[in-house]
């Protein structure tokens, strides 16, 4: 038999995963709205010369505009508020994280 959690109102707790993944979508997604990120800003992946490594996470979280930043947020926290609550953070973030780098 497994340990099963003492049962509690989880939605009541915090969700900071879910909370670090809507401000980096935030903060990187205003980042490239603001600063630009056209082939001459660098900030693109160059195709067919050597990728950095960080690029395949923080491409996962740049939206191309606002309307696009507000529905990626809004869909984001929703899901992350139920999902977070469910599995925990620890399962929470590779599920998150991981597929779309896939």
């Amino acid at each position: 038999m497994s340990p099963s959690r003492p049962p509690t109102d989880s939605f009541d707790q915090i969700p900071f995963a879910a909370a670090g993944l809507f401000g980096t979508v935030l903060c990187l997604s205003l980042g490239v709205m603001l600063f630009g990120a056209g082939p001459e800003s660098g900030m693109l992946l160059s195709h067919g010369k050597f990728i950095y490594p960080w690029e395949w996470l923080t491409s996962l979280f740049v939206v191309p505009g606002f309307f696009s930043l507000l529905f990626h947020a809004a869909c984001l926290w929703f899901f992350a508020q139920i999902v977070e609550a469910k599995v925990g953070w620890k399962r929470f973030l590779p599920l998150t994280i991981l597929p779309p780098m896939l």
